[in-house]
């Protein structure tokens, strides 16, 4: 409301006559907008677990998304509306809110605003964590999916120890090269850095092809444990496209990649003669 006072009217004719839109921008827009409607269907979830679930579910679905768009047209309208006059527009903002909120003089509400962001984050979270948690279960109850939580907790587990092993091993390899281009006595650092990388490498490769270490030391690796390797491969496969890819297009900001440092010389400068 406050954008409208601060406006001087409610009305916006760039929006209400669809000024300057066009069909690739709704295309996208769309996109952007059921990303953020996502999630209206949660109380699906619940519907085995309801009492009077042919009655109960529906309607709340139906009032979550008679509200919830409701709040999402008024304050994408009111957003855009307060943007009207900022030179940018909102795409020239990174932060919609805090910025709006400065704008029509009411900065201390962007600490609000900031607040009531992080709260609903939270409530995001939870919401994934109970419908998820409700449709595993319910695959688990007719057969589908049926696994303990040991084994869950091993696979995503083993998954996520894959990448940290890799961020040890390019640290470790890394470090010492850093410490040499900037004049600091590295042997130390080469050694510990390069046992540990080495490490690293024999643990994934113990976790990957264990039947290729010579004298049978480990045991063939078993169900879902012989993919696990993989599905990291590909998953850091996918970054190192990605880099590539950025890289090839952003060569000026590719070359100052591993530059913000200080050498041990400007370490030890006040900080005002910086």
């Amino acid at each position: 409301m406050n954008i409208w006072v601060h406006n001087g009217t409610v009305f916006d004719t760039h929006q209400l006559t669809l000024k300057g839109v066009k069909p690739g921008g709704i295309l996208v827009g769309t996109v952007l907008a059921i990303f953020a409607f996502v999630g209206f269907e949660s109380a699906g979830s619940l519907g085995v677990e309801s009492k009077n679930s042919f009655r109960n579910i529906p309607r709340a679905i139906l009032w979550s998304c008679l509200i919830v768009g409701l709040f999402y047209v008024v304050v994408s309208y009111s957003q855009i509306h307060g943007f009207q006059n900022v030179k940018g527009g909102i795409l020239g903002s990174t932060a919609p809110l805090p910025d709006l909120a400065t704008d029509t003089g009411i900065g201390f509400f962007a600490y609000i605003l900031d607040i009531g962001i992080v709260c609903s984050m939270f409530a995001c979270t939870l919401a994934c964590i109970n419908a998820g948690s409700r449709l595993i279960f319910s695959m688990a109850r007719d057969g589908m999916g049926n696994q303990s939580a040991v084994n869950a907790t091993g696979w995503v587990g083993s998954i996520a120890t894959f990448g940290f092993m890799l961020g040890y091993a390019l640290v470790g390899i890394g470090a010492p090269i850093f410490l040499r281009r900037v004049g600091v006595p590295a042997t130390l650092a080469w050694v510990l850095g390069l046992l540990g990388a080495a490490i690293m490498v024999f643990v994934f490769w113990a976790n990957w092809l264990p039947q290729t270490i010579p004298g049978n030391l480990f045991p063939p690796l078993t169900g879902a444990y012989v993919w696990l390797p993989y599905i990291f491969l590909g998953w850091t496969a996918i970054g190192i496209v990605y880099y590539a890819i950025w890289q090839r297009r952003n060569p000026a900001k590719a070359a100052e990649v591993g530059n913000n440092y200080h050498t041990p010389e400007e370490e030890a400068e006040p900080v005002a003669a910086r």
